[in-house]
């Protein structure tokens, strides 16, 4: 099972990889973004963090979700909900 899982965030990356050849610029910080998220959900599905470190990966999840896809129509929330994610990481 972590195979599986460890396989679909290689391709998703892979392909986020790809699609940045052709894809609109804020399209790379999304999927990066976006992995931030899938790596925590694998870390805290395969309990590879404490429950203290799980709470924060959700914290995490939920200001990324909520103004991931702002990307396009508003740059400015978006790189401040980048800042946030990366402030209370650092914080860590």
């Amino acid at each position: 099972m972590k195979n599986k899982e460890c396989y679909k965030i290689l391709t998703y990356l892979a392909s986020s990889a790809r699609g940045c050849v052709n894809e609109p610029k804020m399209y790379g910080p999304l999927r990066l973004i976006d992995t931030v998220v899938h790596l925590s959900d694998f870390f805290k599905e395969n309990n590879l963090v404490d429950q203290q470190d799980a709470f924060l990966l959700e914290e995490l999840k939920e200001r990324i979700e909520k103004d991931k896809y702002t990307c396009m129509d508003d740059e400015e929330t978006f790189v401040q909900m980048l800042d946030d994610v990366i402030d209370r990481l650092v914080e860590e």
